[in-house]
């Protein structure tokens, strides 16, 4: 029994790994990165059905214009958090995503919703 329980954890593990990787974005450019954090945003948003969702992707697009890396389109990103309403999403920096989860919890809302300094 105990063997089986086991076993059942190391699959779901697996698969939330699985689920995880395919999840993240892995751009060619930061357009395509800033198309699929949106993309993430539009299926994942809790009140996406009330989202008028060309305004809000056209509105990110054109303040990512001319962004030579993906984390130059982080602020457009944020700005997608602000105008969809979603006060509980958060956008970490690599540094600070990589931190042990006690080092992210020292990160403190600064400015309008989504803005976070770690």
């Amino acid at each position: 029994m105990r063997r089986r329980a086991l076993a059942g954890s190391v699959v779901l593990v697996v698969v939330l790994g699985l689920v995880t990787a395919a999840a993240v974005p892995d751009p060619d450019s930061p357009r395509e990165y800033l198309v699929g954090a949106l993309g993430l945003l539009r299926a994942h948003s809790i009140d996406r059905d009330s989202v008028h969702w060309p305004a809000a992707e056209a509105g990110a697009l054109r303040r990512a214009e001319g962004a030579s890396t993906p984390a130059g389109t982080y602020s457009a990103i944020r700005g997608a958090f602000v105008r969809v309403g979603n006060k509980h999403a958060v956008l970490l920096g690599p540094a600070a995503a990589k931190a042990p989860a006690a080092e992210r919890s020292k990160c403190r809302r600064a400015g309008p919703p989504a803005t976070w300094l770690c």
